[in-house]
């Protein structure tokens, strides 16, 4: 896939090259919203790629791109088929809508995106394309331009954002100073999301928790738990296949892995928490099954289980290699215990959970309805959001109960 160097230099043939639609000003109400954004944008200097992203996950595109070059940064979404009709037209991001923010779909989180982009001042590209052609939007300021472009190959979206002038002895170090900012932000904030999403190359989605900040290494176990109702929008977490279980089958018995084996076991499955469609079984694993570890059941006693996951349980872009779930919940032993939502693929801010006083719990839900401040970043402490943090602290609860057992060994 093209980074920004490329897609700058597209860009640029464009401007040179093709049919020139229309050119003008912004609307009033456009103008003056992008005056009030200003501000937001220079703190929140990364929110526009994130509201890109979020426009990729919330539109079911196939992967995302994020770059960063020495002028400019850009996020390219690669849809597996054609675009939806809404996003082929221009005049939907040169004028304000007064679409309210709790009715996002991809055409609104895309505007987001161009809007935080254009706030500061920057030069913004947005290319569109794919097989029955596609237009490229360049605004700086007020002004904007739109360029008819032919039909391509596959069908894309790329947005580009003009770094802010800097002297030229400070160019390289600004671009490492923005790019790092830009790569330690996407790198936790995109751990789980549902979409692969790729830095220049480096994969964002760890599906683990280490990236998230003030995450410790674990002092007694480490435990990850699913819930996954498939009606619900998906975390993607690593399972077994990606990092290798405590325990593994040779022949017809059980073997536990060495603490001195490489790779490292990085996460025990002691207990699966699956309500879908995954078949569980004992024995030796066969054919595409794979070894989930150790299970405890209620009285204390461990069973080991093969597992065999059936379709539209695991997402397809991951190559079956990540498991979906609503939640993840992860003990580690030492911390604050903390709610991370998920919003359209995107960690939000923290909560705290004060009434579990165990400083052991990091729990991850995911849920495209959760009500956010105008930064899209910190969650609104609302009566619905309260409830739904007590319902999780009791699932916590009925979790410790349920391994008191094993962690007394």
């Amino acid at each position: 896939m093209a980074g920004v160097s490329e897609l700058e230099e597209m860009v640029a043939r464009l401007s040179r090259d093709a049919h020139l639609d229309s050119a003008g000003k912004f609307t009033v109400d456009l103008a003056r919203g992008l005056e009030k954004l200003a501000q937001l944008a220079r703190t929140y200097h990364t929110r526009w790629a994130l509201f890109a992203v979020q426009a990729g996950v919330a539109g079911d595109v196939s992967q995302m791109h994020l770059s960063s070059g020495l002028r400019s940064e850009s996020v390219t979404l690669l849809f597996p088929d054609q675009l939806p009709a809404q996003l082929r037209e221009p005049g939907r991001f040169t004028r304000f809508d007064s679409q309210a923010n709790e009715d996002l779909d991809t055409t609104t989180l895309l505007r987001q995106a161009v809007a935080w982009a254009l706030a500061p001042g920057s030069s913004v590209n947005l290319v569109v394309e794919d097989t029955s052609g596609g237009f490229c939007l360049t605004g700086k300021n007020q002004n904007y331009t739109i360029h008819e472009i032919p039909p391509a190959t596959a069908a894309r979206i790329a947005l580009v954002r003009e770094r802010p002038h800097e002297p030229w002895w400070k160019n390289p170090f600004g671009r490492a100073r923005n790019s790092l900012a830009l790569l330690l932000e996407c790198r936790w904030r995109l751990s789980f999301c549902p979409v692969p999403v790729k830095f220049d190359g480096l994969s964002l989605c760890s599906g683990m928790p280490y990236d998230l900040p003030g995450f410790p290494q674990p002092l007694m176990l480490e435990q990850l738990h699913l819930d996954a109702p498939s009606h619900c929008a998906c975390l993607a977490v690593a399972h077994p296949r990606d990092i290798p279980a405590n325990y593994y089958v040779l022949g017809d018995q059980i073997e536990r892995r060495p603490e001195w084996s490489s790779p490292a076991a990085q996460v025990g499955w002691l207990e699966l928490i699956y309500p879908g469609r995954l078949v569980l079984g004992k024995g030796v694993p066969l054919g595409e099954r794979f070894t989930v570890g150790s299970w405890w059941r209620q009285d204390g006693q461990p069973e080991y289980l093969w597992a065999d996951v059936q379709d539209n349980c695991l997402l397809p872009a991951f190559q079956n290699n990540r498991c979906r779930c609503q939640m993840a919940l992860y003990y580690h032993g030492r911390s604050r215990d903390l709610l991370y939502c998920q919003r359209f693929g995107i960690l939000l801010n923290p909560l705290e959970l004060p009434e579990l006083q165990t400083d052991a719990w990091s729990l991850i839900l995911a849920d495209d309805t959760v009500q956010t401040d105008p930064t899209g970043l910190n969650p609104v402490r609302n009566e619905e959001l309260l409830q739904r943090v007590r319902q999780l602290e009791e699932k916590v609860r009925r979790t410790q109960i349920r391994l008191a057992a094993r962690m007394e060994r």
